[in-house]
């Protein structure tokens, strides 16, 4: 009997674990991209604006634009949706990145982060890329393939992330469904449990 209750918790963890695992979303400027803004600004500078003329640029559908300096450069990724892109609200705090990887990890949460990701990719000769992620849960894998090269002829492909910083929204860990699910196993487990008893 206890080697059929222990039979009956394996199977349920396995269910939850099989039940809460999700695939990664890739978040690359090909698929996802807004568009781009350079030359590279000071990451505490950055605000909500930069987005904000980044999506103007990219609502106007008339190509590069240079406002306050920077050139705003407009991309549709294979999945962003066209013109008109919803404003951005806000923008989160800035998130260092320690290493300049040029894949990074970013949890959005179970409910999402908002509809944009602001990205630098290394600095002072790098590149900011805005990323449409409206309706993207869980944890993204935000790459770097941005074509071109900076001033000094080196590719933007090849600088790694400095900060990012989420419109709307702020990185929440999913832990919510993940809660229930296993309450959800639990009380399977104490059913199960409570019927080989009686037999």
């Amino acid at each position: 009997m206890k080697s059929l209750t222990k039979l009956a918790a394996g199977v349920a963890c396995s269910c939850l674990l099989m039940t809460s695992a999700k695939a990664i979303t890739i978040v690359d400027w090909t698929t996802y991209g807004v568009g781009t803004f350079n030359p590279f600004i000071i990451p505490s500078a950055v605000d909500n604006s930069y987005v904000q003329n980044m999506i103007n640029t990219y609502n106007a559908a008339a190509g590069p634009a240079t406002i306050g300096g920077e050139t705003y450069t407009p991309h549709q990724g294979t999945l962003t949706p066209p013109p008109n892109l919803p404003n951005s609200p806000s923008l989160g705090g800035n998130v260092s990145v320690a290493n300049g990887p040029l894949s990074f990890n970013i949890d959005l949460g179970a409910g999402g982060a908002g509809n944009y990701l602001l990205a630098g990719w290394d600095g002072p000769q790098g590149i900011h890329a805005v990323y449409y992620i409206g309706g993207l849960t869980g944890i993204i894998s935000l790459n770097n393939d941005i074509p071109g090269n900076n001033s000094d002829g080196q590719p933007f492909s090849r600088k790694g992330l400095s900060n990012y910083w989420l419109s709307g929204g702020s990185n929440v860990p999913d832990g919510g469904s993940t809660l229930a699910l296993l309450g959800f196993a639990l009380t399977g487990v104490g059913l199960l449990r409570r019927k080989i008893a009686k037999a």
